[in-house]
C-alpha cells in the first residue's frame, strides 16, 4: 500500500514537473480548463525581455507579457510587405559578390591593416557575373520565390 502511494506521489510531481497543473478527476474537463486557464498568468516566465520606457501612454494590460516573450508571438501581417524583385536583386548582388570574393581571396585579406569590419558599409561595386551553373540556380531560385509570393497574394 505504501508502495502505491509513493508512486502516485511520484507520477504527481511529475505531471506537475512537466505539465505545470494536476487535472482534478472528480471535476468535470470544463472545470478543470477553466482552473488550468485561471492560473495561466500566474506561470508566466519570469525573466522580462521587455521593459516599458515611456512616460505619456500606458500600454494594454497584456502588452508587456506578450512582448516578453519575444516577438515570436507579435501579430505578423498575413502577406509579406517585402519588395520580392528588390530581395532578389539584393540576394543575386550578394550572391555574386561572395563567389568572387571567394574566388579571389589573394585580393581579399581579412589580415590587411586597412580593414575594418565596423566600418563595414553596403557595397555598390557589381562584380562580374559568375558561372552559367550559378545563374541558372539563382535564376530557378527567383522563379520559385516569384511563384511563392504570388501564391501568397491569392
Amino acid at each position: 500500500m505504501v508502495e502505491a502511494e509513493t508512486k502516485i506521489k511520484r507520477n504527481k510531481q511529475q505531471r506537475l514537473a512537466t505539465d505545470g497543473f494536476l487535472a482534478d478527476p472528480d471535476k468535470p474537463v470544463w472545470e478543470n480548463v477553466q482552473h488550468l486557464l485561471s492560473k495561466a498568468l500566474i506561470n508566466k516566465p519570469t525573466n522580462m525581455a521587455c521593459r516599458n520606457l515611456t512616460t505619456t501612454k500606458k500600454s494594454p494590460t497584456l502588452a508587456k507579457h506578450l512582448l516578453s516573450l519575444g516577438l515570436n508571438f507579435a501579430i505578423k501581417n498575413k502577406q509579406t510587405t517585402n519588395n520580392i524583385e528588390a530581395t532578389i536583386t539584393r540576394f543575386t548582388d550578394d550572391l555574386q559578390q561572395k563567389y568572387f570574393i571567394a574566388n579571389n581571396k589573394d585580393d581579399f585579406d581579412p589580415n590587411d591593416d586597412n580593414y575594418k569590419p565596423r566600418l563595414y558599409e553596403r557595397s555598390t561595386w557589381v562584380p562580374p557575373p559568375g558561372s552559367t551553373e550559378g545563374k541558372k540556380c539563382i535564376n530557378n531560385f527567383a522563379l520559385d520565390l516569384r511563384k511563392a509570393a504570388t501564391m501568397q497574394k491569392k
